[in-house]
């Protein structure tokens, strides 16, 4: 897979870490387009004239795209190989983050709907998981892997009972005064895939798996696109 360059304090980088990416570019390209227009209507003390009509086979005059704006490329979604997914997954240290590695990769679920599952949220007879759709807000119950499952039962099995509405997903640290483990938030996700890019040389993320889900359903010849939409 590509590696990608981490984010900077001025901004995400290109793919070298040489400087700023096209797509940030582009932005900044057209905030200062959007400020020069305002200040010139501001200059001129009214609304912006409107162009003459061009008249078909005549050039378009000054118009189009603003000088240093590049075109944003397409990127090909990044995928993780099965080679190196199979280091990824040996390389990670306790039943959680292998139980969240495997429902992310089996559903393409999103790695903030993962760790908003709850107890009541596991379909154990089915496999299927219920999450909260980012944006909509509606509930989904999706399908997982019976590996996966087994690597949640296996995490459960350790961090003892939980409410039926707490997060599944609990620091593996006790911490403050009554010493219990909290929710594992992002930035907590995050730091494990630091760990693991630091012991493999890689630079993973969550998202890496939502995107190896989508093209191995792809690749499937018994889903259907809408299968793999949905």
């Amino acid at each position: 897979a590509t590696a990608l360059a981490p984010d900077g304090a001025g901004g995400s980088e290109g793919p070298e870490g040489n400087g700023p990416d096209t797509a940030s570019v582009a932005a900044r390209g057209a905030v200062v387009a959007g400020v020069g227009r305002w200040e010139a209507r501001r200059v001129r003390g009214g609304p912006r004239r409107r162009s003459p009509p061009v008249l078909p086979g005549e050039p378009s005059g000054a118009g189009g795209r603003i000088r240093y704006n590049p075109k944003i490329p397409r990127r090909r979604p990044r995928e993780i190989p099965d080679e190196q997914w199979k280091a990824l997954f040996a390389a990670l240290r306790s039943d959680r983050d292998r139980a969240i590695l495997a429902l992310a990769v089996s559903n393409g679920a999103r790695a903030s709907e993962i760790l908003g599952i709850r107890g009541v949220d596991l379909d154990w007879g089915e496999q299927l998981v219920r999450v909260c759709r980012k944006g909509s807000g509606a509930e989904q119950w999706l399908p997982a892997s019976p590996a996966a499952f087994g690597w949640i039962r296996l995490y459960l099995a350790r961090v003892g009972p939980l409410g039926a509405g707490e997060p599944i997903w609990r620091t593996l640290r006790r911490r403050g005064a009554g010493k219990s483990r909290g929710p594992l938030d992002y930035d907590a996700l995050r730091a494990v895939f630091r760990r693991v890019n630091a012991l493999l040389g890689a630079n993973y993320s969550a998202h890496d798996l939502r995107h190896t889900c989508s093209l191995r359903m792809a690749r499937d010849e018994h889903l259907s696109l809408r299968d793999v939409q949905v």
